[in-house]
């Protein structure tokens, strides 16, 4: 997997062609107008909202309830959402991969909404393999900070792709279960569907 794909694209240009604000860490996400789209797709555990836009994957929510998403999705990251009948042909079929596989492979996500740091961890958290776990403080010491296991939390709990970058495969020391934004019976839910049979 590359770096470009699971990156803060924050510094990546806008084409000229498109007349919007270039985005970068002088220009807050939320004064970047725009409109994303998104739509139901099949996930390991049922329907997933899936939100896109020029960078790539924006957003994943568990659920086909697209009843508040819009205003929820505005929000959260400052621009409008609006419901799509299909996504770009290599767009989707990096998603339907993803899904099928557990790994991100070539699906490019748009990290933009979550600070470099939390970016850093999420990349790292991108590369856990299905059917395996990591605890918080070894991933923070994969990132080079060991001391900062409970910024790693955050990061974690902010993942706007759960399920994609797989957040559920971050476990306590102790290897007890941990948070998980959508309840700890999802998280459990989502590690024993990876486990080898």
């Amino acid at each position: 997997m590359s770096s470009s794909q699971v990156s803060n694209p924050a510094a990546m240009p806008v084409p000229a062609s498109s007349g919007r604000a270039k985005p970068d860490r002088r220009t807050p996400l939320r004064e970047v107008r725009q409109t994303d789209s998104y739509l139901v797709r099949k996930g390991p555990l049922g329907p997933l909202v899936v939100s896109y836009g020029e960078f790539g994957i924006i957003c994943c929510e568990p659920g086909a309830d697209t009843d508040g998403f819009e205003e929820a999705y505005a929000k959260r990251f400052g621009r409008q959402v609006v419901p799509a009948s299909s996504m770009p042909v290599d767009l989707s079929e990096a998603l339907d991969l993803a899904l099928r596989t557990g790994r991100l492979g070539e699906l490019a996500v748009d990290l933009r909404s979550v600070t470099p740091f939390q970016a850093e961890v999420l990349r790292f958290v991108a590369t856990i393999p299905p059917g395996e776990v990591r605890s918080y403080a070894q991933v923070a010491a994969a990132v080079g900070r060991p001391a900062a296991v409970r910024a790693v939390g955050t990061a974690v709990a902010v993942n706007p792709v759960p399920v994609l970058i797989p957040c559920h495969r971050v476990v306590r020391s102790d290897g007890s279960i941990g948070n998980y934004r959508y309840g700890p019976e999802m998280k459990q839910a989502l590690l024993r569907s990876e486990t080898p049979r």
